[in-house]
């Protein structure tokens, strides 16, 4: 089995950043020396999520200490970077690491966010920027020594490379990339392509389909059982782990640090996360909400799917499912709700001490 920790804390303002950067990048090197597959940060800008806002910085913080676990940025908004310079960030980490990290990508946010808007571009365009900024990174990858210049000429840039990629990425033809999507024609996408997958938060169900579709395109397209074996251990699903001494105790950690997103008008008190029976939950909660609340339950819904809590037995058993149905990488994130260090140090640890042995963790081969 493959694991990782994704480390996306939440800050309540800028008092809480430097405590948080500090316990991210401590909780990195502890989990990389506890026999993690893989470490990931993610991106985000102008809010209180994943403060440290850039996961290059983090893993160059990183990169010289992480033994036998591999870098994951999960994952880089492409539409918000000027593709040349993401390809020189992306080559010096892979440096850094000598090949052991994924890089995590997607046009970023909905279209109901300002993420995109702070950056001067339109958000519904978000997808034909992913795609035009995601060629031109490509082709700067691809491109060698007395090549001709690569133009960018797209309505959300302009620019030319012109001389050479520096520094090189160590992995040819480029580091390893993936594509985060939940969306089954682009699964099948990346599997014709031969890239990893990182799902968002989606039921167990829902995960073993779009694997089952992501493996029949990796299959389909000819690709060698080599190639298939490592897109598949380096796709990955993010799971919020909460680890206690009995299952009571870890479904009260889930309440308490899910209280600020677990509001619904009109269903105070039955939130689908503090249901451990999502169908449950979902008809519970339908039958209080009016149709205008709806897509906040569905988001709530998901949530849930993603939430593995309970004693230590109850979590192997739990991830061992997801295993057996699954077979990529389960990404475990305990920096779950509000800042409380002291208790997501706690899941951690019990995680490391009682579950990873039960799990037989493994790491991702080292590149050649």
């Amino acid at each position: 089995m493959y694991l990782g920790v994704f480390l996306g804390p939440l800050a309540e303002g800028p008092h809480q950043d430097s405590e948080l950067i500090d316990f991210c990048l401590d909780q990195a090197l502890e989990a990389a020396a506890s026999g993690f597959s893989l470490i990931t940060f993610g991106e985000q800008h102008f809010n209180n999520y994943e403060p440290y806002c850039n996961p290059f910085m983090m893993g160059s913080a990183i990169a010289r200490h992480l033994k036998d676990a591999c870098f994951g940025a999960t994952v880089i908004p492409v539409p918000l970077h000027q593709p040349f310079r993401l390809a020189e960030q992306m080559a010096l980490l892979d440096q850094l690491t000598k090949g052991q990290c994924v890089f995590g990508v997607s046009a970023g946010q909905p279209v109901g966010s300002s993420e995109h808007k702070n950056f001067g571009i339109d958000p519904h365009a978000r997808q034909e920027v992913f795609d035009a900024n995601m060629a031109l990174l490509l082709n700067a990858f691809a491109h060698q020594p007395g090549d001709g210049p690569i133009v960018m000429d797209t309505p959300w840039g302009k620019g030319a490379l012109d001389g050479r990629l520096m520094p090189s990425a160590w992995r040819r033809p480029h580091p390893f990339i993936a594509l985060a999507t939940n969306t089954e024609s682009r699964i099948a996408k990346a599997g014709a392509d031969g890239w990893p997958i990182y799902m968002a938060p989606c039921s167990a169900e829902q995960a073993q389909q779009r694997v089952q579709v992501y493996r029949a395109a990796l299959v389909n397209s000819g690709h060698s059982d080599s190639v298939i074996q490592s897109c598949l251990q380096k796709s990955a699903i993010t799971r919020q782990v909460f680890v206690a001494a009995t299952d009571a105790q870890a479904w009260e950690l889930v309440v308490a640090h899910t209280a600020g997103v677990t509001s619904l008008p009109g269903a105070e008190g039955s939130s689908p996360l503090t249901a451990r029976d999502a169908q449950a939950a979902y008809q519970l909660n339908l039958n209080l909400l009016d149709v205008e609340h709806q897509p906040r339950l569905c988001q709530l819904q998901a949530l849930q799917a993603c939430i593995v809590a309970g004693s230590p037995e109850t979590v192997i058993n739990t991830l061992l499912d997801q295993h057996q149905a699954l077979g990529i990488t389960l990404l475990a994130k305990f920096t779950n709700g509000p800042m409380d260090i002291s208790s997501w140090q706690r899941s951690f640890r019990l995680f490391v001490d009682e579950v990873m042995p039960a799990l037989n963790p493994q790491t991702y081969a080292k590149p050649n």
